[in-house]
């Protein structure tokens, strides 16, 4: 069982976060999502693609860390975004808002993936596969609508539809606020 949670938890390391692209050494300019961490060009400091027409990439995380809380089955979950490889091409304001809806949008399916693993640990469930494949259905579905953001907002160019998800995305964050990511003491 030992080795099965191990494997499990690094499969999901390896295949759900960036940090695999990032060295230890700088592992510290990792950006966590707050309330009060709005993104600036100034953060997007890697070199940019030359082989694109994308004006800019944020490298985005949804991170977790297993632990046992209680005797249960515990994922810390928090989304991330990463200075280091992050970069611009043709920095624009509606381009910087476009990129702070996909971290909006990363930090809502977190705060969707922290809801379901409370409900499972409420019910005292102790199998972690359990755990994983909310992780797993949920990260699925957040890799979907990223894409369907950037579709139907032309990658932040359609501004009318870029305002309807910055309102979507602030509403759904608020009615999720009791989620949002808390240190847990124990």
């Amino acid at each position: 069982m030992k080795l099965r949670i191990r494997y499990i938890f690094l499969l999901i390391i390896v295949s759900t976060t960036f940090n695999s692209l990032i060295s230890q050494d700088n592992i510290d300019s990792i950006l966590y999502w707050d309330n009060c961490n709005v993104l600036t060009w100034d953060l997007f400091n890697g070199e940019p693609w030359d082989s694109t027409d994308f004006g800019a990439a944020s490298y985005i995380g949804i991170d977790v860390e297993t632990s046992f809380q209680s005797g249960l089955p515990y994922l810390s979950i928090r989304t991330s975004f990463s200075p280091i490889v992050s970069w611009k091409k043709i920095p624009s304001d509606p381009l910087l808002i476009h990129e702070q809806g996909h971290f909006d949008l990363a930090e809502v399916y977190s705060r969707r993936i922290r809801k379901e693993v409370d409900q499972l640990r409420n019910s005292n469930n102790t199998n972690f596969d359990s755990y994983f494949n909310i992780y797993d259905s949920l990260y699925s579905t957040y890799r979907q609508e990223s894409g369907k953001y950037d579709f139907e907002t032309d990658y932040g160019k359609n501004l009318e539809i870029q305002g309807t998800w910055n309102r979507k995305l602030k509403l759904q964050l608020h009615e999720l606020n009791m989620y949002k990511f808390k240190i847990l003491l124990e």
